[in-house]
């Protein structure tokens, strides 16, 4: 009788882990289908990378959805929506060369109610979190046009694997390939600015409103190298870096965006800044203010220009340097991240420690 019952219950357990494996393959089956070869998912692409046109990026944002638009313009391409601005090409070529590479593990759901899963819903869905790469070719036809998902990571510790399904397609598929759709337009510029080393410079005048100068000069007898000529001696600066920190400005001086500088009125009543090198080249710094852009606290955008030249002793390398530099500025309004605009913009008051009351 024990025995009759060990075996009813047995057979019971096994009856229930068939049940839910089978349910558990049925359940897998609605998510995916047949897998297919390793194959490139669009394998003429590489070959048309010389007759490509335009690539256009886009980004779902709520119920709406942001796109940054690469077009090709001669022998260089730019980003529309900043107003041409040059393309970091570098970004550009790795991202089509990561489309050209992509390779499908295997083949996914159909059905567009699981897309949420897998972020591949369109992008005009309220809450989507998809990406969706277009690229045309010399007539503008679509050459890839692909709606990107969520990344997962390689168990095999090799390339991310990505969710996509073509743009006109519900068949997703699981392939591997490392994208980067970037954040938005600005994130396909080259950001850089200038990249003069804070030893080149010999002398920096931060001019308020008022015209009031703070003038940083070069001091080979300090640590930092530089003070502010201003500030009297008996006067506790907040850091003593400060007069350094306002010479690095040029260093790695990168923005956060780019306009054109047409519409914008640079004023001296919103500050200036003028640097000087050893090499005799003169980089002016102006702003202008932005009534129809607004930070996150309400007050308008403001924009800096960057202008170049030459002084009368300048080196053959500074000409240069003031040429190439206006060329890649020359018309162009920047917005800075919020520290450098700090250092352009240091007062007297600004620097030095509160006197002390009593």
């Amino acid at each position: 009788m024990t025995g009759n019952r060990h075996l009813a219950i047995l057979f019971a357990v096994t009856w229930a882990v068939v049940f839910v494996a089978g349910w558990a393959a049925i359940d897998r089956r609605a998510m995916i289908v047949d897998e297919v070869p390793s194959a490139r998912m669009f394998p003429d692409l590489g070959s048309q990378f010389a007759a490509i046109s335009e690539v256009r990026i886009s980004w779902a944002a709520g119920s709406a959805f942001k796109t940054a638009t690469l077009s090709r313009q001669a022998e260089t391409w730019i980003v529309r929506e900043r107003d041409g601005y040059p393309v970091d090409q570098n970004l550009l070529r790795r991202l089509l060369v990561s489309l050209d590479q992509l390779t499908v593990i295997e083949a996914k759901t159909r059905d567009p109610a699981r897309f949420k899963r897998i972020d591949l819903r369109d992008l005009s869905i309220a809450g989507s979190r998809a990406g969706q790469v277009t690229v045309l070719g010399p007539m503008g036809e679509p050459v890839f046009d692909a709606l990107i998902g969520k990344r997962r990571a390689n168990p095999a510790g090799g390339p991310a694997r990505v969710y996509l399904r073509k743009a006109a397609e519900n068949q997703s598929w699981l392939a591997e390939g490392d994208l980067d759709l970037r954040a938005g337009p600005a994130d396909w510029l080259n950001r850089e600015i200038t990249n003069i080393a804070v030893d080149e410079i010999v002398e920096a005048a931060l001019i308020d409103g008022q015209g009031d100068r703070l003038t940083v000069v070069r001091d080979e007898n300090l640590v930092t190298k530089f003070r502010f000529q201003e500030i009297a001696d008996d006067v506790t600066l907040t850091s003593e870096f400060l007069p350094k920190n306002s010479a690095a400005v040029l260093e790695f001086n990168v923005f956060n965006d780019v306009r054109s500088a047409t519409g914008l009125r640079f004023q001296p009543a919103l500050g200036s800044a003028i640097y000087k090198t050893k090499e005799g080249l003169q980089v002016t710094v102006d702003f202008a203010r932005d009534d129809q852009r607004r930070t996150a606290e309400g007050a308008p955008v403001e924009w800096a220009r960057f202008r170049f030249r030459s002084l009368e002793d300048a080196s053959p390398a500074a000409k240069t340097q003031a040429e190439n530099l206006t060329k890649r500025t020359d018309g162009w309004a920047y917005l800075l991240p919020a520290v450098r605009m700090e250092r352009l913009r240091q007062t007297p008051a600004s620097v030095a420690m509160p006197a002390k009351s009593g």
